[in-house]
């Protein structure tokens, strides 16, 4: 679990849900089956499931002919294109998902995908410009922020997005775009403004009651999220970022037991997001299973091999049993899809200082202070490079 297990190193809560955009539902004709009497939607959950479950191989191959057969079929062929991605083999994900927008250019969900292979090859101006074509959701606007800070030019993206929330005052969405790129800059308290009056624009919507959860997550506010979080699952129950922060928000709150049937739920409901594997993966963690939390943190790498927070989560098990080598492999792992990412940098560290490469550690630790734009981050680094080095830690 992001906000907690972390802690255990670094001494502090601090991750919060930044979801990628969930997937399309697909839309199929009347009466329409295949094979064995199953839909296109059926054979797809079951193929989500399949690869999960580790048979990711078997899935694309079946999934590859049904494609081929069907080309007029976009949901199948984008779930193709995800597929290749977890694997991961970008090249053959963003092949497919070319295919798709070459014959749809306006389709939306494929140009969100396209932007985020593009980010995670550090492709900035084409994964910028794929995410602009999505018409990306609120939720989305975090990785935007960080691209255009890779790019070098946040502040005018902030001052555009911050002149659109300006000019049209009374759009949930303006607001709710303008309030995550605030939570993303991690100015948590104006985000929290922005959230309150999307919310007031319309109360019963569940995309608003969530971010604003968010935002009171980011600062501790458990007590304030839970209610909002419990009204948008009230008017959808099956709502997926909203079952996962419930089940985080308990956990914070040490509620364990009831916080694992909300992410059981979540799991149901989208097999193949990483979330709610992680943070269920804690969860085991917290009651000393630390194989069956691995095996969690194993399916949460398989259901999106980008997802950081399962990296993190991994070494750190690795880590904690003295097994070195699996550890540095998880955190490697996880810096070579986000090679930013001053938190793994430092727990690199951490695994390396056990063993007595102090060389290594520094160099991570070093890396960690340059990179990192989390302040708790920087003071664990600066302390434990400063005790390697036989010095004060600097203030940052």
């Amino acid at each position: 679990m992001r906000r907690l297990l972390l802690s255990l190193v670094l001494s502090s809560a601090l991750f919060n849900v930044a979801p990628l955009p969930a997937c399309a539902q697909y839309s199929e004709a009347p009466g329409q089956t295949l094979f064995n009497g199953e839909t296109p939607a059926q054979m797809m959950d079951r193929l989500r499931a399949q690869a999960v479950n580790g048979n990711l191989d078997g899935a694309i191959s079946e999934l590859s002919s049904f494609v081929r057969a069907h080309p007029d079929l976009i949901e199948p062929a984008r779930l193709l294109g995800d597929f290749y991605y977890r694997k991961p083999d970008m090249v053959a994900a963003e092949r497919v998902y070319k295919s798709i927008v070459a014959r749809y250019p306006s389709d939306r969900e494929t140009w969100n995908r396209l932007g985020g292979i593009y980010a995670a090859q550090d492709r900035v101006d084409e994964a910028i410009a794929a995410f602009d074509k999505s018409i990306p959701e609120p939720s989305a606007y975090p990785n935007l922020v960080e691209l255009h800070r890779r790019r070098g030019d946040l502040p005018a993206f902030q001052r555009q997005i911050a002149a659109d929330a300006e000019r049209n005052p009374t759009d949930q969405r303006t607001l709710l775009t303008y309030g995550n790129v605030l939570r993303a800059l991690h100015k948590y308290d104006d985000a929290i403004a922005v959230f309150k009056r999307a919310l007031d624009l319309s109360p019963y919507r569940c995309p608003a009651l969530n971010d604003l959860a968010n935002g009171y997550l980011d600062i501790g506010r458990v007590g304030d999220a839970l209610p909002l979080l419990e009204r948008c699952l009230n008017l959808e129950p099956n709502a997926y970022f909203a079952l996962v922060n419930i089940g985080e928000a308990n956990i914070e709150l040490g509620r364990y037991e009831k916080a694992r049937p909300y992410l059981e739920r979540a799991i149901k409901v989208r097999v193949d997001r990483p979330e709610a594997y992680v943070d269920i993966g804690y969860l085991e963690d917290v009651a000393h299973r630390w194989k069956s939390a691995v095996e969690f943190y194993q399916k949460a790498i398989s259901a999106d091999p980008l997802w950081r927070d399962a990296y993190i989560d991994l070494g750190y098990d690795y880590n904690e049993q003295k097994l070195y080598a699996l550890a540095e492999a998880a955190f490697l792992k996880g810096l070579s899809v986000s090679p930013r990412d001053g938190r793994l940098s430092y727990m690199l560290g951490v695994t390396y200082n056990e063993q007595g490469k102090v060389a290594l550690a520094k160099q991570q630790y070093r890396r960690a202070i340059d990179v990192s734009d989390e302040d708790i981050v920087v003071r664990a680094a600066r302390r434990e490079l400063a005790q390697l080095e036989n010095q004060t830690p600097v203030q940052r």
